[in-house]
């Protein structure tokens, strides 16, 4: 094994441009040495490095949020189904086809299994009927709970699709941030050692095991 102060791997980059953006900062190091570093680099490390706590903490966030929607979710679909279990019971099958009837057709234990984007669209629709038709005798209570538990999880799954696309967009632009940065490390690297001596950088640089 040897060592190298060249990182390959996306950890070893990251630790690479923290430890340097640490040395940069340290005022109780020579101003020369600090100035070899931040000459060559600039910002683009301090760049490379919010851009990737930015994808991170969307990843928090991004978690968090499914977590919520799946929530929602499995209560919405406890409330559609206690909804079609008190139709049957109130008017028998009777009272089921009425619902199903609302549901364009479908049962509404399908409407439940379905993907969230269908669930919500179909349920939506659901809402368009009865709220058009004063005809179909459903209970107001379970309606109007089934209704409230559906606008959150249509707002959570909204929530998700968001956190999605700007992770999306945080993610590319910490790929992009990141490969600029690389050759500009590789220079740094070089001139603080023609400058300061291996001694030196083997002092401020972190090395890699290959």
């Amino acid at each position: 094994m040897s060592l190298t102060f060249y990182p390959d791997k996306p950890a070893e980059w990251l630790e690479a441009l923290a430890v340097v953006k640490l040395r940069i900062d340290d005022e109780n190091l020579p101003s020369e040495q600090r100035e070899t570093m931040s000459d060559t680099l600039g910002s683009a490390h301090t760049r490379a490095l919010d851009s990737d706590t930015r994808v991170r903490t969307l990843d928090a966030q991004l978690s968090a949020a499914r977590g919520v929607r799946d929530k929602k979710n499995t209560q919405t679909d406890r409330l559609l189904i206690r909804l079609s279990d008190e139709m049957r019971y109130r008017n028998g099958s009777k009272g089921f086809q009425v619902l199903r009837s609302a549901f364009g057709g479908k049962n509404p234990s399908v409407v439940a299994d379905q993907p969230h984007d269908d669930q919500l669209s179909d349920t939506d629709k659901f809402f368009i009927e009865v709220d058009a038709r004063a005809d179909l005798d459903l209970p107001t209570a379970r309606v109007d709970e089934l209704r409230a538990s559906h606008l959150e999880f249509k707002d959570a799954h909204r929530a998700v699709r968001d956190l999605i696309s700007e992770h999306a967009l945080a993610s590319t632009t910490a790929k992009d941030d990141l490969a600029a940065v690389k050759p500009l490390y590789r220079t740094m690297v070089r001139r603080v050692l023609a400058i300061h001596g291996e001694e030196t950088a083997v002092a401020l640089l972190p090395r890699f095991t290959r």
